[in-house]
């Protein structure tokens, strides 16, 4: 009543740890279902299956998906790695006739994996065709002594021939005009400058420099745009740096 006097009050505490562990999976779960369009999985320190989104179960197939041990088996050892380093993981693998990059992700204070997979099917294919058109360009500029470089929008170099790498060394993922050019600046009448701007379609201009042995030498430089989709998509992308 209103008018008792009160002189304490008592509390009733409750455990509810296991309750929030569980209401916490649940959040996991639903976050883990709804913001991966592709594939997905989890799997816990055994490699055993716990869990595949829509995407996983429309790539593989809800039942053969239950009966792939070969996939546990795959991803048992990345698992492992994935725990006890407490670090994501990622592995390409090929499923069928597809090539997928996938991501092995340790959940927080427990003993299974997020398994994230994205096709890269298309890219690995343009990879490999773009390794061919660079070997004929490597054979075809050999054979008449001529250098090839290929230089992004922000004046890198994600290509370079051997003729290039012989009088300049490695210069591939460097600024063109301080590898090519020791400046500190884009060249002062740079004929990609020109082509990026859109002020023509073929620049020709005379070039001297020295080779890294300090010899001198004169080179007519002529540039001109790249326009196949295929070489664009890939300089697009940044994945041609390094090759070479």
């Amino acid at each position: 009543m209103v008018d008792n006097k009160v002189v304490g009050v008592q509390a009733v505490l409750r455990d509810i740890t296991e309750r929030k562990k569980a209401e916490e999976e649940l959040q996991s779960l639903a976050r883990f279902t709804s913001e991966n369009p592709n594939p997905a999985l989890r799997v816990n320190k055994d490699g055993t299956l716990l869990f595949s989104n829509k995407a996983a179960e429309m790539l593989i197939g809800e039942q053969k998906l239950a009966e792939k041990q070969h996939i546990v088996e795959l991803f048992h050892q990345s698992v492992l790695g994935c725990l006890s380093s407490g670090l994501p993981k990622t592995v390409e693998f090929k499923f069928e006739d597809k090539t997928f990059l996938v991501e092995f992700v340790p959940v927080v204070e427990s003993e299974y994996v997020n398994v994230y997979g994205r096709d890269v099917t298309e890219r690995k294919k343009a990879e490999v065709s773009l390794v061919q058109e660079q070997d004929k360009l490597e054979s075809v500029t050999a054979a008449i002594g001529a250098g090839l470089v290929i230089i992004s929008k922000d004046y890198h170099v994600l290509w370079a021939n051997d003729f290039i790498r012989q009088y300049k060394g490695d210069t591939i993922g460097k600024l063109c005009y301080a590898t090519l050019n020791s400046l500190d600046a884009p060249c002062p009448d740079c004929g990609a400058a020109k082509i990026f701007a859109g002020k023509t379609t073929l620049d020709t201009h005379e070039y001297y420099s020295t080779t890294i042995d300090g010899k001198p030498y004169w080179v007519e430089i002529v540039t001109t745009p790249i326009t196949d989709e295929k070489w664009e998509r890939y300089i697009s992308s940044g994945d041609c740096c390094g090759h070479n």
